[in-house]
């Protein structure tokens, strides 16, 4: 009764034959597309701000870059860090952003006599070694057993290890043929 009353009130109402005796509306499928985009939204509102999160970085640093006059050759980004090289001038920009702050740097590569990437680990029960702390660890010619150091990713900031791991690796291999060159 009420499918007729509709559909002699208003011709988006009408049902057209689908498959196997189903029947589906313009209303249904309005439904449909509404329901998926509320759960989608969501996840889509999180890769949004995580973009503008990795955009604000990369402008910061490409800004310092600017400053020194320089330009970024390489960058990578992730949601809270971002790190880019001049290849030309051998230097490493890097940022980082915690909470409302955003921290730029920069090192000159040719000044660094010594390079690692320090991955700690915890010894917490568990699945195998999960990393407490990942940071980049410069020492200079002139040092007095100063380190510059670089914290990628900490624990007790950060309770998620996302990506660190792999840029840690991929970044310290780069770092590393910067240095040697």
């Amino acid at each position: 009764m009420l499918i007729m009353l509709l559909t002699t009130f208003h011709p988006y109402f009408t049902f057209t034959k689908i498959h196997n005796n189903m029947e589906t509306t313009t209303g249904t499928t309005i439904g449909i597309i509404a329901t998926i985009l509320i759960f989608a939204s969501p996840f889509l509102a999180m890769y949004i701000g995580r973009l503008h999160r990795e955009r604000k970085l990369l402008s910061s640093l490409k800004d310092m870059a600017a400053k020194n006059s320089s330009t970024i050759s390489r960058y990578e980004c992730l949601p809270d860090f971002a790190i880019g090289i001049d290849d030309s001038a051998g230097v490493l920009y890097f940022a980082r952003r915690e909470r409302t702050e955003t921290s730029c740097d920069s090192i000159n590569l040719k000044e660094i006599k010594r390079f690692k990437t320090d991955i700690i680990t915890g010894n917490g029960s568990g699945y195998g070694n999960i990393p407490e702390r990942i940071e980049f660890c410069f020492t200079t010619a002139n040092s007095n057993g100063n380190d510059i150091k670089i914290e990628l990713f900490n624990k007790n900031k950060k309770s998620q290890l996302t990506d660190e791991l792999q840029f840690a690796h991929k970044w310290s291999k780069e770092i590393s043929n910067l240095i040697k060159g």
